[in-house]
């Protein structure tokens, strides 16, 4: 089992590009067995519960997939831990938030939303059912993989905070009371969830995933499991979900996630590194290069796509 320590997140010396696991790790913390520190519980004041959490707090993450132990003092057990061989986060989300996305939202609104996110556009989620609302918001952070959204996001925003919706920056939040028109920007993407209808105010719809095609044939009968076979008990109760489902659910996404690492399976040939300094060596994507090779149906979604800190962040 996995254990939530709050916002609390240990040294971690695999946060490099060696595993994207790591990177959902954010708030959960998986520890290894550690040597005696130098210090001892004197060092803090005598508190023993505050020198056993600085002594959790610097031992390091293992890879996914392996077991982990942690001992906090001679007189006690140890703790074991074992981390799923996919990230955490999107681990638990194929149980629960995206079963219940696949069958509140239609295939075409599905993608037309894929493409929202990655875009980064400002979008508001309704429903009044806040388990749905919270689950279909959180649901995106295992769907983008292996982008990670760099920008706010909030499962449930208060009516008396709506005045962030006319925030400068890109956002998905959740409603469970939908503002009045005048209160919603130009620019914002509404999606009712409990009509499963799409409201582009005042824009164009979103552009088409790069080789959407090829993705949506690669998906169309894995959704369409989910949307007849999903059992009448995982429609309203969005914390069970059955093996058969997970592994379904997990199968989508990791679908998703192929598709879109091989569309920039060759980004590395559009780069050039300055290397006088080898300890800061300088990276250049050059996006003329990149775009010249982009056919012209993918260049709208590329457009907006390459712009955006989510991008930034993964080129980085």
């Amino acid at each position: 089992k996995t254990g939530s320590f709050g916002n609390f997140r240990p040294n971690n010396k695999y946060d490099s590009d060696e595993s994207d696991d790591d990177d959902y790790a954010v708030g959960v913390a998986y520890p290894t067995i550690i040597e005696e520190e130098e210090e001892h519980e004197g060092d803090f004041g005598g508190n023993t519960a505050v020198w056993v959490l600085s002594k959790y707090m610097r031992v390091n993450l293992g890879h996914g997939g392996n077991t982990i132990t942690f001992r906090s003092v001679s007189e006690l057990p140890s703790f074991h831990f074992k981390r799923p061989p996919v990230s955490e986060s999107a681990s638990h989300l194929y149980d629960w938030s995206l079963p219940i996305m696949f069958h509140q939202m239609s295939k075409d609104n599905f993608f037309s939303l894929l493409s929202c996110v990655l875009i980064e556009r400002k979008i508001i989620f309704y429903s009044a059912n806040i388990h749905v609302l919270s689950s279909i918001v959180l649901g995106w952070i295992a769907l983008i993989r292996p982008f990670i959204y760099q920008s706010v996001l909030i499962p449930i925003l208060p009516e008396s905070l709506f005045t962030m919706l006319s925030a400068p920056v890109p956002f998905v939040v959740g409603v469970d009371v939908l503002p009045p028109k005048s209160d919603v920007p130009l620019d914002v993407v509404l999606f009712d969830i409990d009509k499963d209808t799409l409201y582009n105010v005042g824009q164009k719809g979103a552009p088409a995933l790069p080789r959407f095609k090829e993705l949506e044939l690669k998906l169309k009968p894995l959704y369409r499991e989910l949307m007849v076979d999903l059992p009448e008990e995982h429609r309203t109760i969005p914390y069970d979900c059955d093996s058969v489902v997970s592994s379904v659910v997990e199968e989508l996404c990791n679908i998703v996630k192929a598709h879109m690492t091989s569309v920039f399976s060759d980004f590395n040939k559009h780069c050039i590194r300055d290397l006088t300094d080898k300890n800061k060596p300088i990276s250049v994507f050059l996006k003329d290069s990149f775009m010249d090779q982009v056919p012209k149906s993918d260049q709208p979604f590329f457009n907006e796509f390459l712009q955006t800190q989510m991008f930034f962040a993964y080129s980085d």
